[in-house]
């Protein structure tokens, strides 16, 4: 929650930043492609951090057979970094997508946009998938289409009106000064409920990059999902992986982006200084010019690693009502910490930081109340969904063995839903598609993810998001993991 509230903030405040630039001159730090950068590099440190444990838990075990196993399985761990580039593809779009796009609004509204992810993932997951929605995912759906309008609305109109008021922070504008060009494109550095000097159409293309960045997501997890579930992989590694790819794709891009200039794009994306797409030495010398820019970025690291490390620590720990109850404090924290730092008058280069309340916050408090309860309403329809095919897989089991089926009430009554001796309960943490029957293709129940206890349901994630498209995502995005742990197969085997 804490790490995951900073860097949600820091994602937006960074771009608030003053400092000297390559020709002197001072500007605001916006450089939405080095934080995508940014984001890869600390999602790489993982790859040492899983070597480092992987050798610390090695020299407690000290037991030949587990070391031999081990032996085996990093060889088949290895093959997988080929097919994690897919995913760190789509990654990296949907994280472009939503950095773009957060140079437009708010903090608050960014994160509340991200539960546009959950329709997306839905969608797929039935179309791809043969995943069948509950009632109540339908429901989640409607909710969260409402909740999404009702903050953009509030974005809007919130703007409009801080504009009429002049309040500060929403009325300056920051520009570039690019030396190079003799048109110097001009850069408005935006703020909160009303987002500065961004027009209605600069807001509308903000919110329409990051649900489109949510569509790319779902379609990773939608991919994963599919193609990758059947590897058994630990998280830490596949993190890690992904953030090399990361970082090979993005410094091919970045070498390129200092030769393309930004107008070639229609102006889509904001240009920097030289109006170039991007340039990586004024990037460097306000780094090492201004301190606290520098101070920032380093923080901003730590914080998407120690997210992400920390997500994957608590998966399978917390029940998945409780990692959403999470994510929706951390969208309430992001918004509490943006007025807090714009009422304390937090300024840099005489720009305050933050976001200002207005009369149209509260409606935009209103749909996020909707988007809550959007989550928590489809997060239901999936314990629904699991519930149900657990009920359908133990009868299906005692039937191929012979046995009366059991009743679910007898079960419960018997301590045998939970328990971890119960032949047809294996207690497990994750519900990879390995595990569905697909014997029988007339039973549509068969073909949908389930895990055979409901109060084990977990949503495998590395930075938070869930396996069914909860928003739950680092502002990198976090990336849902669809690969069981080694004890899954070792439940199995028994």
């Amino acid at each position: 929650l804490v790490f995951g509230t900073a860097t949600s903030v820091i994602s937006k405040a960074v771009y608030g930043l003053h400092g000297e630039g390559l020709h002197g001159d001072v500007h605001p730090f916006i450089k939405p492609w080095f934080m995508v950068f940014l984001m890869f590099v600390a999602m790489s440190v993982c790859l040492p951090t899983y070597f480092v444990a992987h050798w610390i838990a090695t020299k407690i075990a000290r037991r030949r057979h587990r070391t031999l196993l081990e032996h085996q399985k990093r060889h088949y761990e290895w093959s997988v970094a080929f097919w994690i580039g897919a995913p760190a593809a789509f990654d990296l779009i949907a994280t472009i997508l939503m950095n773009l796009g957060l140079i437009f609004v708010s903090a608050s509204v960014y994160q509340m946009m991200r539960g546009a992810e959950m329709l997306f993932a839905a969608l797929f997951g039935v179309t791809f998938l043969r995943r069948r929605l509950a009632l109540e995912n339908y429901l989640g759906i409607l909710l969260a289409i409402i909740g999404i309008f009702i903050v953009g609305l509030a974005s809007v109109l919130g703007n409009e009106e801080d504009k009429k008021r002049g309040t500060p922070h929403n009325g300056n504008n920051n520009h570039h000064h690019h030396h190079d060009d003799d048109n110097a494109t001009v850069i408005m550095r935006h703020g909160g409920g009303g987002v500065g000097g961004a027009s209605v159409e600069q807001q509308l293309l903000g919110m329409g990059l990051i649900v489109l960045s949510q569509m790319v997501q779902a379609a990773q997890l939608t991919f994963e999902e599919h193609f990758l579930d059947h590897f058994q992989v630990n998280a830490l590694l596949v993190v890690g992986f992904e953030g090399v790819w990361g970082i090979v794709i993005m410094t091919l891009l970045l070498v390129c982006m200092q030769y393309t200039p930004a107008a070639d794009l229609g102006g889509l994306i904001p240009a920097d200084v030289g109006g170039v797409v991007e340039n990586t030495q004024d990037t460097l010398r306000m780094l090492s010019t201004t301190p606290l820019i520098a101070i920032v970025v380093v923080v901003q690291a730590v914080s998407l690693y120690a997210y992400n490390f920390t997500g994957m620590s608590v998966t399978g720990h917390f029940s998945a009502i409780f990692r959403t109850v999470l994510e929706t404090l951390r969208t309430l924290f992001v918004w509490m910490v943006d007025l807090v730092l714009f009422y304390a008058h937090v300024q840099s280069g005489g720009k305050p930081l933050g976001e200002s309340w207005n009369s149209y916050s509260v409606l935009q408090l209103v749909g996020f109340f909707c988007l809550v309860a959007a989550t928590l309403v489809y997060a239901r329809g999936d314990v629904k969904t699991v519930e149900i095919a657990a009920v359908n897989e133990r009868r299906r089991r005692s039937l191929d063995s012979g046995l009366a089926p059991v009743k679910e009430e007898e079960s419960d009554e018997e301590g045998g839903g939970d328990d971890e001796s119960s032949p047809f309960i294996p207690r497990l943490v994750s519900a990879p598609r390995s595990l569905v029957n697909d014997d029988d293709d007339d039973d549509d129940e068969h073909d949908m993810i389930y895990s055979l206890s409901a109060s084990d349901l977990v949503y495998s994630t590395s930075a938070g998001k869930s396996s069914y498209g909860l928003s739950a995502a680092s502002p990198s995005g976090g990336r849902a993991r669809f690969f069981a742990s080694s004890a899954l197969r070792d439940d199995e085997n028994s």
